[in-house]
């Protein structure tokens, strides 16, 4: 058996530490251009950067939330639609009852027929 030439073995792996450093670099350059990782986090920066800006104390005491009393309330009209779908809900209707829609529309005269029907 011989013995291998320490030298050339030195030279190898130094060859083969400095290949392999350049491929890493290389991957981490195609990572972080071409993959868009760089443009992602200077993107996420900027973000940070503009949504922690400080308000003004007008702003934020125009922000706060109304107090009940100042809530808009519901007409009357509403309220009484709301009434009449919640007795319809409890008596299991459907919301787009289709076929009994179509049966009070043709008892007032109001539907149209269809040419294939």
């Amino acid at each position: 058996m011989s013995q291998r030439d320490p030298k050339l073995h030195y030279q190898k792996r130094q060859a083969l530490r400095i290949q392999g450093e350049w491929k890493s670099w290389i991957k981490h350059v195609i990572a972080d251009w071409f993959m868009g990782r760089f443009w992602a986090f200077k993107y996420a920066a900027l973000k940070e950067r503009l949504y922690s800006v400080e308000f003004s104390p007008e702003a934020e005491e125009w922000s706060k939330p109304l107090p009940e009393e100042q809530w808009a309330k519901p007409s009357a009209e509403l309220v009484e639609l709301e009434k009449k779908w919640r007795k319809r809900y409890k008596r299991r209707e459907k919301f787009f009852d289709m076929e009994r829609r179509i049966a009070e529309a043709k008892a007032e005269g109001r539907y149209y027929t269809p040419v294939n029907e």
